[in-house]
């Protein structure tokens, strides 16, 4: 589920497409995976053990860090964009 809810977000697809994908990446990833779970679980410990507060600069960059390694692993072209994407209107 490492990159469903990016591809949601960017794409129009339904909920199982998008797991089935994440699914997919992920078991062709397996190591890179493995190291990216250890990661988001070190740095949620120590935003926990900062009283929560460490949480606020290390969640908007694991949701950072998620969309990139979305858009660098799944190759999406061939779906439609979400319609009324806020990207599209720049």
């Amino acid at each position: 589920m490492a990159f469903s809810l990016p591809m949601i977000a960017d794409r129009d697809v339904d909920m199982v497409t998008a797991i089935v994908s994440s699914i997919h990446a992920v078991l062709r990833n397996k190591l890179t995976m493995l190291v990216w779970a250890a990661l988001i679980l070190f740095l949620t410990l120590v935003g926990f053990a900062t009283a929560y507060i460490g949480l606020v600069v290390i969640m908007p960059w694991l949701a950072y860090s998620t969309w990139h390694a979305y858009t660098e692993t799944l190759d999406v072209d061939g779906w439609p964009k979400l319609e009324g994407d806020c990207l599209e209107r720049r």
